[in-house]
């Protein structure tokens, strides 16, 4: 799988629900959602019954379930946590280990739309 994140959201989202939980409850005051790897792109390349859509809504999903661990935490404890949603690189969409060594092109023209397009997908109100 190029989307591991996206096996996980698949397969399994009741663990990340209790990941998250897990380190609100050891004292974090921030969780991240499980998004690092899962952009449309490589969830389309792994699961090629989506469609752009069914791709779009597991990132969705995964930013929802976080900020929704994080509302559940806070109206419990009263404490206040942060949930950030990692982007993952540019490389790993060429899908050739290269967000790992570094050697590839990344120029603003190139990473302006590619981050531009995930926000579009994961953006949501801020409080």
């Amino acid at each position: 799988f190029r989307s591991w994140s996206g096996s996980v959201l698949i397969r399994n989202p009741d663990s990340l629900r209790t990941i998250h939980r897990r380190y609100l409850e050891a004292g974090a005051d921030m969780i991240q959602s499980a998004t690092y790897q899962a952009r449309p792109e490589l969830l389309l390349a792994d699961y090629p019954t989506f469609s752009r859509e069914d791709a779009e809504e597991l990132v969705r999903f995964a930013v929802r379930m976080a900020v929704e661990e994080r509302n559940r935490w806070e109206t419990e404890t009263s404490k206040r946590c942060t949930v950030a949603v990692p982007l993952g690189s540019y490389a790993v969409i060429l899908g050739d280990g290269a967000e790992y060594r570094g050697n590839y092109e990344a120029t603003a023209s190139i990473l302006e739309p590619f981050y531009n397009s995930i926000m579009d997908v994961v953006k949501f109100e801020q409080r």
